[in-house]
């Protein structure tokens, strides 16, 4: 017989795609974003309150507001900032970069 832990289950991505006309509702930005996210802190909460939590979430599918980069773990996160020190010093790439996620 084997007994499954929370810690041995299989992770589940769901990505939460939304799409509106832009021209048609150039305001609902904040209100599709405001939904997303809420629907997000349920789905977290849902899964702590049932031990099912993980700190992991998958960069592509991640929302502006979670920390993709805490379910690296502290150590592998300080390994990043410190290669990102090293290799990125003059911050041409976080220049550049218009994206959600960054190691500042």
């Amino acid at each position: 017989m084997v007994i499954a832990t929370a810690e041995a289950l299989a992770l589940a991505f769901l990505p939460c795609v939304a799409t509106w006309p832009i021209e048609e509702m150039p305001l609902d930005d904040a209100t599709v974003y405001a939904a997303i996210d809420r629907f997000i802190s349920r789905s977290v909460n849902l899964a702590k309150n049932r031990s099912l939590d993980n700190r992991f979430v998958y960069m592509n599918y991640g929302s502006r507001e979670q920390d993709v980069f805490a379910g690296y773990g502290g150590g592998n996160r300080r390994r990043l900032e410190s290669v990102r020190r090293v290799y990125e010093a003059g911050d041409v790439f976080g220049g550049l970069w218009r994206g959600y996620f960054r190691l500042d």
